[in-house]
């Protein structure tokens, strides 16, 4: 049995499905607008429902999925941060988004109950810094992945924490911190991707 839990304005879904004496949370991004870009209020409720499951003993495992069909996640959604900046140029806002996304990226790495991400379609930007440091983490034969922050602002992004351990993987997460797009058969090679985090 599936029990809708909570959600964020629509964007994101938190629904606990029944296995036996247990549960698997599973989340759903669900903003297709925006290619299920994230907003600081999906930042927010992920971060609440993770904690929360967190100390469940009930809750087994999570899920992180995309309700829509194009993508997993574009990233994060840029024109509804821009939206949220005051007109007098003060960076609160901004400040405030960057927290929750990074603490979301460090819970996510850091959790004590296995996180399954299912990465089919587009993954960009901040959806692959809530992927990477999911426990399992699959990609599809639709998966196309790339981090545009490098080519865009020539910085590296937190999502690319885990770095990997062979030369084909060096090459394609090489090419992912310098911006480049890579497909399911690159990511393939950074074996990271299918193995549980340490």
């Amino acid at each position: 049995m599936m029990n809708p839990t909570d959600k964020a304005s629509g964007e994101i879904t938190f629904v606990e499905q029944n296995a036996g004496s247990h549960a698997v949370g599973i989340v759903g991004l669900n903003n297709p607008r925006a290619l299920n870009a994230l907003t600081l209020a999906m930042f927010e409720a992920l971060e609440r429902k993770l904690l929360e499951w967190r100390e469940r003993a009930g809750i087994a495992s999570v899920v992180l999925h995309a309700d829509s069909d194009k993508a997993y996640c574009a990233g994060d959604d840029v024109k509804a941060l821009v939206a949220a900046l005051p007109s007098d140029s003060s960076v609160e806002a901004a400040a405030d988004f960057f927290l929750h996304e990074y603490f979301v990226d460090y819970l996510i790495h850091v959790y004590s109950k296995p996180i399954l991400c299912w990465a089919d379609g587009i993954a960009m930007g901040g959806g692959i810094g809530i992927m990477n440091g999911a426990s399992s983490r699959v990609v599809t034969e639709r998966t196309m992945m790339a981090m545009p922050l490098p080519s865009a602002w020539r910085t590296y992004s937190f999502g690319l924490t885990r770095k990997p351990r062979s030369w084909p993987a060096c090459l394609t997460y090489g090419r992912m911190r310098m911006g480049r797009k890579t497909n399911r058969r690159s990511a393939l090679t950074w074996r990271n991707l299918l193995k549980p985090s340490p």
